[in-house]
């Protein structure tokens, strides 16, 4: 996470107060995810918080997205018919003198969208992200939430940052959620992966009232095609490590200064065929493959649980 992201974060906030009635799951919820790791839960068919489990990391405190940000890329790349490419990833990518590299050092060869989504391709994304430039990768984060509150009924919530304007060089970077300027809060992860769900609603996580509708995202076609990689990145990708319950989603990995470790996401929702609940987790130190995948799997394995047991029903 470099600068602006690590000042949105470390400035110490106490946590933000919970209502009186404890949210549905959240004893079970922070059982199920020891400190440090943070993460929440919510309806997706309405808003509705159902646990929100350490929310300072979450609400009160923004960081760097890491490859949370791929999908406002895809989602750019497919709104500008650029979602058919394939680019080829020998592991590195050299242009005008900058030399960029994948995680996957030995490339993964010739790759289009949904791959390079489900195996967080770094080189495709630098690729589009030249192609479409900084004005649509712009308008996509902004028309997916990003760089404003929710307004959640949450007290504290921060807005997250965009780097505005941003450059035409950093366009890479910023695909790949890696630059000054860019930071993200849980609630903004959680209300996009709500809108991926439920096709387009993007709703401000609530702990209580009626449901508050704050944009719409995607057609059809675009979010099928996202949730179809968001899926695959579950069963066969860098979220695997998520595999043992039916959920789609996504990691995201980013470098903190001063810290030996790096930040990680996973931002998703289950049941992968037919989504009920958004979820998302965030570990300060850890990878989002590793720790945030299995957090948020712990989490998710909550919601089937209380599910299971007839909880939905209850208001």
């Amino acid at each position: 996470m470099l600068l602006l992201a690590l000042l949105l974060s470390a400035a110490p906030a106490p946590a933000p107060a919970l209502p009186s009635a404890p949210l549905p799951l959240q004893a079970e919820a922070e059982r199920a995810i020891p400190a440090p790791a943070a993460g929440a839960l919510m309806e997706v068919s309405t808003g509705r918080l159902l646990a929100l489990v350490r929310p300072e990391e979450l609400v009160t405190h923004a960081h760097a997205p890491g490859s949370l940000m791929k999908l406002v890329a895809a989602w750019a790349a497919l709104r500008a018919d650029q979602g058919a490419r394939s680019f080829e990833c020998t592991g590195k990518d050299v242009h005008r003198g900058k030399v960029r590299t994948c995680w996957r050092r030995d490339g993964h060869g010739r790759i289009g969208l949904r791959q390079a989504l489900a195996d967080s391709c770094d080189i495709w994304f630098y690729k589009v992200a030249r192609l479409l430039g900084p004005r649509r990768l712009l308008q996509a984060a902004r028309e997916m939430g990003l760089g404003s509150a929710t307004g959640s009924d949450v007290p504290g919530e921060v807005a997250g940052a965009l780097p505005e304007p941003l450059p035409e060089l950093s366009s890479p970077e910023f695909a790949v959620g890696r630059m000054d300027g860019l930071a993200l809060t849980g609630l903004q992860a959680l209300s996009l992966m709500g809108a991926l769900a439920n096709g387009g609603t993007l709703w401000s996580p609530r702990l209580a009232g009626p449901p508050a509708q704050r944009g719409k995202v995607g057609t059809r076609d675009e979010l099928e095609d996202l949730s179809r990689a968001l899926r695959d990145a579950v069963q066969s990708g860098t979220g695997a490590a998520a595999s043992d319950l039916p959920i789609a989603g996504k990691t995201g990995t980013a470098p903190v200064p001063g810290q030996e470790e790096p930040l990680a996401w996973f931002a998703g929702f289950a049941p992968d065929d037919a989504p009920q609940v958004a979820v998302v987790a965030f570990v300060p130190e850890g990878l989002g493959a590793r720790d945030a995948a299995a957090a948020a799997s712990d989490l998710t394995r909550v919601y089937f649980q209380w599910r299971d047991r007839g909880g939905p029903s209850a208001r």
